[in-house]
């Protein structure tokens, strides 16, 4: 099983990584893995073109990618909940969830 900060070294930094099911992903930088009841949300933050949007990627006790959402901007990271499981800010008004 990996933990949080060893999952975040595996995707830290612009990263090539073979998914089972997206092939081969260059990956930004994740700023944060949260375990849950089925492995790992592993939080994506843009960069270049995607500066200020966020992807939601969820990874197996091994990291093997299993599925990720599109690119979120601020609002629709809060409007998806992700603000909560986070513990994050996503969309500037200076509360979590709210």
């Amino acid at each position: 099983m990996l933990l949080p900060e060893r999952l975040l070294g595996l995707f830290g930094g612009l990263t090539t990584i073979r998914s089972k099911v997206f092939g081969l992903l260059v990956i930004p930088a994740a700023i944060e893995a949260v375990e849950g009841d089925s492995g790992y949300s592993v939080l994506i933050e843009g960069h270049r073109s995607k500066e200020g949007k966020f992807k939601v990627v969820s990874a197996d006790e091994e990291g093997v990618i299993g599925r990720a959402t599109r690119w979120l901007n601020g609002n629709q990271m809060f409007n998806e909940d992700y603000e909560d499981l986070f513990a994050m800010d996503f969309n500037g008004i200076n509360q979590i969830g709210f």
